[in-house]
């Protein structure tokens, strides 16, 4: 389990702006004063680095049966941010089951079974504005389930 963050020093250029009334005619409008800098600093997480992610497996031998479930985690990490923060690029989170089962029949002989991506679950990538709170579905990826079989002989 891993956790980076990156800090991002930058400025930004800000004009103060002060109401000026005329006392001859009582028109008033905005006057602009100098644009000034003023750096900032922004704690993000790192580009590419999940929040979270994680592989755990659950086992059950018995006789020359083996059953194996597992679960892989990942945490939604973002991709590439934008300079503005409207238009993030992120990696949406997602967890994948996967069974492994094989018997061994004899010394040489085994059957295997395995099924991948059991709830079949989409990757998907987003588009995030941070400014404005919200987040839309960009891509998708969806492998399926995919399952495969065999007998194993070993010499």
């Amino acid at each position: 389990l891993t956790r980076s963050e990156t800090f991002i020093i930058q400025s930004e250029t800000r004009v103060d702006s002060v109401w000026s009334v005329n006392p001859h005619t009582g028109e008033g409008r905005w006057v602009l004063g100098t644009p000034y800098n003023v750096p900032v600093e922004a704690k993000r997480q790192s580009e590419n680095q999940p929040t979270l992610y994680g592989n755990a497996a659950l086992g059950y031998d018995i006789g020359g049966f083996s059953a194996r479930l597992s679960v892989f985690y990942q945490g939604q990490y973002v991709q590439q941010y934008s300079p503005d923060g409207v238009n993030d690029i992120r990696v949406d989170p997602f967890t994948k089951l996967d069974l492994a089962l094989r018997y061994q029949i004899s010394s040489m002989l085994s059957v295997f079974f395995n099924v991948n991506n059991i709830t079949n679950t989409m990757e998907t990538t987003s588009r995030a504005n941070t400014v404005m709170g919200w987040n839309i579905v960009r891509a998708a990826e969806l492998y399926g389930t995919t399952a495969d079989a065999g007998l194993r002989i070993t010499l």
